[in-house]
């Protein structure tokens, strides 16, 4: 697969996903407040992170995004995944 070819359906991809996750949001509002909505976005956008460099975009502690992430992946919002 050539660059365009890949580059082309990453961008599809990551528009699926945060259209599914925006729809997730949008089904779940009741429990879900600004700060891990707007925390869902800026993942949407920024796409795949570690906790450190979560950290810095956000200028949050690790272990406060920690929690988030903790709380987003129980209710299968976002998943961890091995580096």
């Amino acid at each position: 697969m050539d660059a365009a070819t890949f580059a082309d359906r990453f961008a599809l991809a990551h528009q699926d996903i945060y259209l599914h996750a925006l729809r997730r949001v949008r089904d779940k509002r009741e429990w879900l407040n600004r700060k891990p909505a707007a925390f869902l976005r800026h993942l949407a956008e920024a796409g795949p992170m570690t906790l450190t460099e979560l950290s810095r975009h956000l200028d949050r502690a690790p272990s406060t995004l920690n929690e988030m992430v903790d709380h987003l992946a129980e209710k299968d919002l976002i998943r961890r995944e091995p580096l």
